[in-house]
């Protein structure tokens, strides 16, 4: 939502979820990031992470801000005074803009961000599996490998189109689909026996 609202260096985005925070993206980096921790169930990694991010992000956040108040000078001193950086404790500031799926963003970084964290979920599931004392899983170990490098590669290949601009879906090979919708049927059929 927020990358389908944000117009880059050309204007002060002010709708979508930048009515209510200032840095809506980084805050949904932050769940997202603190989710995977969660998921590896290592507590350390769990306490320490929030002290990382917030050590690696906020200076990150404030030279952000700096350029946009060089860019932008006085307009953006005063959205940064009405929007809080992280958390809606303010009455939003509306706006007639939203999101849009024409955005660069979404094509160039979104939808390829989302099929690399598609990949979390799946390699924990290998990890899991082999650490399970079962014999047989040979298989299973193989279709996870190979859905969380197609998840990779489809990133990869999404974002070099996008750098491109050309259209992702004209230059697909439709077999390549195919195989992929064949491996995520087996994947799901293989782990309703299990």
């Amino acid at each position: 939502w927020a990358k389908g609202c944000l117009h880059q260096m050309q204007e002060i985005t002010t709708s979508g979820p930048y009515m209510l925070i200032r840095h809506p993206f980084y805050l949904g980096n932050f769940f997202l990031d603190m989710s995977i921790c969660i998921m590896s169930g290592f507590i350390p990694l769990m306490l320490l992470f929030p002290f990382m991010w917030l050590g690696i992000y906020i200076p990150k956040m404030r030279e952000e801000e700096e350029r946009m108040i060089k860019q932008f000078g006085v307009a953006y001193e005063d959205y940064k005074k009405n929007v809080p950086m992280w958390f809606p404790l303010k009455r939003p500031i509306l706006s007639k803009k939203g999101f849009s799926w024409k955005n660069p963003n979404i094509l160039g970084t979104e939808i390829p961000r989302t099929l690399r964290f598609l990949c979390y979920p799946l390699l924990f599931l290998s990890i899991y599996v082999l650490k399970s004392p079962e014999t047989g899983k040979y298989p299973l170990i193989m279709l996870l490998a190979s859905s969380i490098g197609c998840f990779y590669l489809m990133s990869l290949e999404i974002k070099r189109l996008a750098k491109q601009k050309s259209s992702f879906f004209s230059l697909i090979n439709p077999n390549y689909l195919i195989i992929v919708a064949i491996c995520l049927g087996f994947l799901i059929r293989c782990l309703e026996i299990e």
